[in-house]
């Protein structure tokens, strides 16, 4: 078992909550915030804790708050979200995905396109961590593969940017 800062444990039980929130979606569209609650209830992580009580009480305001921003911008952007992942997604479509994989790609997809202050392969990381945890076996190199896609085409799209500006 991987030895966790505070801050990234603090991270990663975020990440989580906001997984089991986008998965919990998938079956029944509707108010998103009795699904989080029940999220952080049910939060029983098995990284570096082992009840729901001291998981849930290991996350940091900042990072409460960073998730319930991240779940409110997903369901906002999820149109845009899901065509960027349709056109990465060669000889898949969403719909042939299993829900967790979506799920955890529309997660990874908002934070590289529209959270630049988390670092791209911080992001890419605990996506291949989460596949690897709630996932079937073959779930972490085909997430991997396209999310690593979508991120060698920012840093393409973000060096353009900056060689072109005035």
């Amino acid at each position: 078992m991987t030895s966790l800062t505070p801050y990234r444990l603090s991270r990663r039980l975020a990440r989580t909550a906001v997984l089991k929130t986008l998965f919990q979606l998938e079956f029944q569209e509707g108010d998103w915030l009795p699904m989080w609650e029940l999220s952080l209830e049910n939060l029983v992580d098995d990284w570096q804790t082992n009840s729901s009580e001291t998981a849930a009480g290991t996350m940091r305001r900042a990072d409460i708050r960073l998730a319930k921003e991240m779940i409110q911008g997903i369901i906002k952007l999820r149109p845009e979200i899901d065509e960027v992942l349709e056109s990465f997604a060669k000889d898949w479509s969403l719909a042939r995905m299993g829900r967790l994989e979506r799920s955890i790609l529309r997660l990874t997809a908002y934070e590289l396109f529209w959270l630049q202050d988390i670092p791209p392969e911080a992001s890419l990381d605990e996506a291949v961590e989460l596949s690897k945890r709630y996932c079937a076996v073959e779930a972490s190199p085909f997430i991997n593969g396209i999310l690593g896609n979508i991120h060698q085409h920012l840093k393409v799209l973000r060096q353009t940017d900056t060689t072109q500006a005035p």
